[in-house]
Parts: structure tokens; C-alpha cells; sequence
């Protein structure tokens, strides 16, 4: 009895059309479900072939995928982790001396009121001009001036103290105007 069109051999892969069997892919059985779809909807190999055989040999997880870092992501995270340390180191240091600055600024305006509070409490009617003295403050030297102006009423006087550090005076760390009256 002769066997269907296509059976005559035993290799399945000359079973079918020769546009098939050049889709076929190596190692893989010839079927007329492995060919493109003509509807369009699925790849053409959605519907998987024969599975593969099995060797009993279990590979082990890891192997075959890359352990670890690789140099060159390990220099790459060493440099962003060394910028953002300097920029914290920065901040941490603009902050200290933001803190010396303030605390300069702080014993200055004291010094500033300390002379005015002085001047109010001797009493003395202060001479019109400009004076020049050194007061010591938080365990630091501080070069204040004092100006005295005439006023509208000659009643008083406005009295402006600026302050600055001992060695220089290049800007002044405080500034206090106030006002004295003169004495009955």
C-alpha cells in the first residue's frame, strides 16, 4: 500500500514544502504550524516546536552570568561617591565658618551697645565729632568708632557706633545708631 503524499522517507523535515523547510530553524522538526501565520496575530514561531532534549546535566545558577563589578562601574560609583563627599565636606565647612562669622557679628552689635548704654548712663553731654576706641568682648578685640551728630533738636544728639575686628577696618561687623538726650 503506498503511503500518503510527502510520508515516503523517514525524515520528517522533506515532508513538507521546500518554503517550509527553509524556515525550519536546525535541530528542529518541520511542521506546517511553524511557518508564518497568515491572520497576522502571532510571530512566526509563537507556537514552540519539539522541546529539547534533556542531558541530565543541571547547570549550576550563577554560572554562565557575571559575578561581581566590573571596573569601570566600580570607578564610576567611587566618583559620584567622591563628589558628593566633597560637596557635603563643603557645606560642612561654609557652615563653621558661616558659625564664626555670626558669632563675631553677635559680640560686635554687644560691644556696639554696650558703649551706647555708657554713654546714656554717665550722662554726659557728648561733644559733636568722631572717637575712636577699643573694647574687648567674648575673649576677642574689637575697634569700634563713634559719631556724633547734631540733630534738628537741639535737645539731642544721634550717636552712630560701628565696630569692626582689631586689626582692620575694611567693613564693620556691627552698627548701632542711637539717640542721647542732654542733661537738666
Amino acid at each position: 500500500m503506498p503511503r500518503p503524499f510527502g510520508l515516503e522517507s523517514r525524515n520528517l523535515n522533506t515532508a513538507f514544502s521546500p518554503a517550509l523547510q527553509s524556515s525550519v530553524r536546525p535541530g528542529r522538526v518541520a511542521s506546517p504550524f511553524t511557518g508564518p501565520r497568515l491572520d497576522g496575530y502571532a510571530p512566526r514561531n509563537a507556537i514552540p516546536g519539539p522541546a529539547p532534549l534533556h542531558t541530565g546535566h543541571f547547570p549550576h545558577p550563577l554560572q554562565g552570568t557575571p559575578r561581581g563589578f566590573t571596573l569601570v562601574e566600580v570607578l564610576v560609583a567611587l566618583a559620584i561617591v567622591s563628589i558628593a563627599l566633597l560637596a557635603a565636606l563643603r557645606a560642612a565647612g561654609l557652615g563653621t565658618a558661616s558659625a564664626g562669622e555670626l558669632r563675631s557679628r553677635l559680640l560686635a552689635g554687644w560691644v556696639a551697645e554696650n558703649i551706647l548704654s555708657e554713654q546714656r548712663a554717665l550722662g554726659v553731654w557728648l561733644p559733636l565729632g568722631i572717637q575712636h576706641g577699643t573694647a574687648r568682648q567674648g575673649g576677642f578685640t574689637f575697634t569700634w568708632r563713634e559719631e556724633v551728630i547734631a540733630t534738628p533738636n537741639p535737645a539731642f544728639r544721634r550717636v552712630d557706633i560701628l565696630v569692626y575686628t582689631a586689626p582692620e577696618e575694611s567693613r564693620p561687623l556691627a552698627r548701632l545708631t542711637g539717640f542721647v538726650v542732654q542733661p537738666r
